[in-house]
């Protein structure tokens, strides 16, 4: 079982998704064990907050080392995330009744921000075995 948190999710998804197939038994493991994850505040499809964070990260990069590239990934609409989130899809329903999957997510709108996640953007509402919490 994974518990992950925001970026955690999007990168677990993906290692679950090679790790179906690779034909190194050792990383095929993570595929052949993993019963359930739990996402904490996993940007599914995008982040309405990318742009505010590229500020940051900009601000950041003055004096010290920071990804900026890795933000642009988070935007809403992202070709790489669509592709994560299409190779999960796929992954999951094959796992269909042997696998479960828990979404937790901030349900009050911050202060000045905004809300960080909107309920109509998780990707398990229709998936077997799945839940979402607040």
């Amino acid at each position: 079982m994974f518990v992950v948190h925001s970026l955690g999710g999007l990168v677990t998804k993906k290692a679950l998704c090679i790790s179906e197939t690779t034909v190194e038994s050792h990383l095929k493991q993570a595929d052949t064990f993993t019963i359930a994850v739990a996402f904490l505040g996993t940007p599914h499809r995008g982040s309405g907050l990318a742009p505010f964070a590229e500020v940051i990260a900009n601000i950041l990069s003055a004096g010290m080392r920071v990804n900026k590239g890795i933000l642009g990934l988070l935007k809403r609409n992202s070709e790489v995330l669509a592709d994560v989130e299409d190779s999960f899809d796929t992954w999951l329903r094959k796992k269909a009744g042997h696998f479960d999957v828990t979404c937790f997510y901030e349900e009050l709108e911050l202060p000045a921000v905004g809300f960080v996640r909107l309920a109509h953007c998780s990707i398990f509402e229709c998936l077997p075995n799945s839940s979402e919490s607040c």
